[in-house]
């Protein structure tokens, strides 16, 4: 259906002062707007309400026909928002692996009979990248509108309903460093310590597939093991009898980090290690006993 309008103006003038007056109507442009009867209808869900980065989502939409016509022409995308990243070849149409499409580039999937349904699914990842706090998501349906079968077929477009994720800060963990160091037997004996000077660094990570039991955050499918090696660079500074001495050290390190499995989708599995807090303490004049908490993070 097609809505038609305009207005007129009527008002009433004199030429000059002794004529008569005039009655004039004045009408507008006319302006039309189709009324298009909803097809179909598109419907989204997401398999995951809480999440953490380097998690995989699925996305599954469905693309029904409502009406007693053929829908066709149909064309699907979706709006993947910034900070997710899609996984190629994980589109399923109808179950079956469509490969070689992107859902935010679009791809066609054809003519949609009377009463049936079209099923979509995609996997993303959330990666490093992301600073959200919460992730909202939709999809859309374009298809052909024959309004006048005398003319070209109206594109329309049906929205999906919003889907949203939250994003969990829970990739640390914490981490308790002890090392007992030992002076040279060419170096003077410890009288007083006078400072400790501590640095950490991440040399490797590797990620392994080992058995892990399901948390109450995650299922253990989704869980990989993330093994940490690193290193602490140890600068002591003390005084002994006739002065002041200082002497280095490093003393290695290794942790796991229970990490999602979409790490593996990511080529740089970079990991930050803060010194959160160091103590230490003379055991006696060869000796120093030294104990550094970290805080390491993905």
């Amino acid at each position: 259906m097609r809505i038609s309008n305009e207005c007129r103006v009527t008002f009433r003038y004199k030429p000059d002062t002794v004529s008569p007056s005039i009655v004039n109507t004045v009408f507008s442009n006319v302006v039309s707007t189709d009324v298009i009867n909803e097809l179909i209808s598109v419907t989204k869900k997401v398999n995951k309400d809480t999440i953490s980065k380097f998690e995989v989502l699925t996305y599954d939409i469905v693309i029904k026909n409502i009406s007693d016509i053929d829908v066709t022409n149909v064309f699907f995308q979706d709006s993947i928002p910034k900070g997710l990243r899609f996984i190629s070849n994980s589109v399923f149409v109808n179950k079956v692996n469509i490969r070689c499409v992107n859902p935010i580039k679009g791809f066609y999937i054809g003519t949609i009979l009377p009463g049936d349904s079209i099923s979509i699914s995609f996997k993303v990842l959330v990666n490093e990248e992301n600073e959200e706090h919460i992730i909202n998501n939709s999809s859309k349906a374009i298809y052909d509108y024959i309004y006048n079968i005398e003319e070209k077929p109206e594109r329309v477009e049906k929205e999906s309903n919003v889907v949203s994720t939250q994003i969990r800060k829970d990739l640390f963990k914490q981490l308790e460093v002890s090392n007992l160091l030992s002076i040279s037997k060419c170096m003077p004996s410890i009288k007083d310590i006078i400072s400790v000077k501590i640095k950490v660094k991440i040399i490797d990570t590797k990620l392994v597939e080992t058995p892990i039991t399901t948390t109450s955050s995650y299922d253990s499918n989704d869980l990989s093991n993330l093994i940490i090696i690193g290193a602490i660079d140890y600068e002591v500074i003390y005084n002994y009898k006739s002065g002041v001495q200082s002497f280095r050290e490093q003393e290695g390190f290794s942790s796991f980090l229970l990490v999602p499995s979409g790490l593996e989708y990511c080529e740089d599995k970079s990991v930050k290690a803060t010194i959160e807090q160091s103590t230490y303490k003379k055991v006696d004049c060869r000796r120093i006993f030294v104990n550094t908490s970290l805080l390491i993070e993905i």
